[in-house]
């Protein structure tokens, strides 16, 4: 398959995906997110490979879902709250592609990690991130319930909820480890170093027992209700995109677009 939106490269044991849209900070657009689907099945299928680290070209890992429209791109229709549900559930099946992979994925984070580019980095079994990163939900009303589980199974409720009940709130690199929200936060010159030490590391472990210690953690994971709090996720947000509130931001984002509207939001909050 040939990628626009991604790079792919296999270097001994380990594959390297790149998020490659860095003047749109690697929003997650569904041609991106099919090109990534495509590359982690190929590492799959790949014996050669053992694990895969996946990190963003640019300023930032990824500034989330992909919302802003394109220069003369047409508005596409309103969809029903069925359909709006449908959506959320493809990307969360694009999403345990990374989940149910028999190897192990690292994301690389750097600069902004927010909304869906969050949920993205920490559906990886490890997250290294530099210690100035930003990680956050998303900056207007426009969803809930896409985003904050993976951070609550990570963080608990009480922290979940005090960030992501202010909108737009965000936190860092080093407060992300002290949380537990990520493995391990590092200077970001040392962060590409520090990755690629932990990869090598992991790719001297025999192939089946990276599979088997995988499977056991993630089967442990989905019997405590992980997979299920997730895919519930999936009605809450869905949900939450056909309230007035949302509808009123969609609107305003037609007449003078995301960065305007976000900034307006941000002054009235």
């Amino acid at each position: 398959m040939e990628y626009e939106n991604i790079l792919y490269a296999k270097d001994g044991r380990i594959a390297r995906i790149t998020l490659n849209r860095p003047a749109a900070l690697n929003a997650l657009s569904q041609e991106l997110q099919e090109e990534l689907v495509s590359a982690i099945k190929d590492a799959g299928e790949d014996d050669n490979i053992r694990v895969v680290i996946l990190k963003g070209a640019g300023r930032a890992f990824s500034a989330g879902g992909d919302i802003q429209r394109r220069p003369g791109e047409e508005e596409a229709p309103q969809r029903t709250l069925m359909q709006g549900r449908r959506s959320i559930e493809q990307w969360k099946e694009r999403l345990f592609t990374i989940w149910d992979l028999p190897k192990p994925v690292i994301a690389q984070v750097h600069g902004y990690c927010l909304a869906m580019g969050s949920v993205l980095a920490l559906t990886c079994d490890l997250t290294i991130c530099a210690e100035d990163a930003i990680f956050g939900g998303t900056s207007i009303p426009l969803g809930a319930g896409n985003v904050s589980p993976i951070w609550f199974w990570h963080i608990g409720p009480k922290k979940t909820k005090e960030i992501f009940l202010q909108i737009g709130a965000r936190i860092n690199g080093k407060e992300a480890e002290r949380l537990g929200l990520v493995n391990r936060a590092v200077p970001s010159e040392r962060l590409e170093d520090e990755v690629n030490k932990l990869a090598q590391s992991i790719a001297r472990t025999p192939l089946e027992f990276l599979t088997l210690q995988k499977l056991v953690v993630n089967r442990a994971s989905e019997m405590m209700g992980l997979r299920a709090i997730i895919l519930m996720g999936c009605e809450i947000d869905a949900v939450a995109m056909g309230t007035e509130a949302a509808a009123a931001i969609r609107q305003r984002m037609k007449e003078i677009g995301m960065k305007a509207t976000v900034e307006e939001w941000q002054r009235q909050a």
